[in-house]
């Protein structure tokens, strides 16, 4: 069937919806993750559960990637996402890396076209 249920019972666990209706929601025909999107809306870690959810299904990076790709300001909440994690930088680059947006998306590392000084040079 291609869909995994594992991962998605669990989801329901932790919201507090009963696993009677896991298969109601997954309906064996819709990709996981549009079915479960309404449920991590209400657990507010949304993403966060995103990654872990799609990491046993071998879809990581591909379907949290089209989920970003859907909103108008996809790298603000990915931002967000890892100020919670705290793993802002070195999980943000692998999104933002393809693009050339990676510096000034996040604002808090060198625009691309600008080099560091050098540390040991005296101003």
């Amino acid at each position: 069937m291609g869909v995994k249920f594992c991962p998605t019972e669990k989801i329901f666990v932790r919201t507090g919806r009963g696993l009677d209706q896991t298969e109601g929601w997954l309906d064996r025909t819709r990709p996981l993750f549009f079915q479960t999107e309404c449920s991590f809306e209400r657990t507010d870690d949304k993403f966060v559960q995103t990654e872990k959810t799609s990491d046993p299904a071998g879809l990581r990076f591909g379907q949290t990637e089209r989920r970003f790709g859907q909103t108008e300001f996809p790298f603000e909440r990915t931002k967000t996402l890892f100020e919670r994690t705290g793993k802002r930088f070195a999980q943000t680059k692998v999104r933002l890396g393809p693009t050339d947006s990676l510096f000034g998306q996040t604002g808090f590392r060198l625009d691309p076209t600008e080099t560091p000084s050098d540390p040991t040079e005296n101003r």
